[in-house]
């Protein structure tokens, strides 16, 4: 059974980062943290590129993969449709009389 509460509470959660994740945030936010000033000294527009660079390669490959698992499983599907139907024209045998166990 559903509730409503009286009161708002307000949550602050603070995340700890390190020099290295700075191209995850604004810009805005990134000249407010002493971590992330390295980004600005000489050509930062150009370390930016470089992390944008990283980011389209990695999202390119993200797909590529995708595309060539979507591949692999539709070549599995239609071999297991394959097997489906063959198996289904195959005769059950009668073990008993090939083994001699009952």
């Amino acid at each position: 059974m559903f509730i409503p509460a009286d009161h708002i509470v307000n949550v602050s959660i603070i995340i700890p980062i390190t020099g290295q994740a700075c191209y995850l945030i604004p810009i805005t936010a990134m000249l407010k943290i002493p971590q992330c000033q390295f980004f600005f000294v000489g050509h930062h527009k150009q370390r930016r590129f470089i992390f944008d660079g990283i980011s389209i390669g990695m999202a390119t490959a993200a797909v590529g993969l995708d595309t060539a698992n979507a591949i692999q499983i539709e070549n599995i599907k239609s071999k297991i449709n394959d097997l489906t139907k063959m198996l289904s024209y195959l005769h059950p045998c009668d073990i008993t009389k090939t083994t001699g166990h009952r």
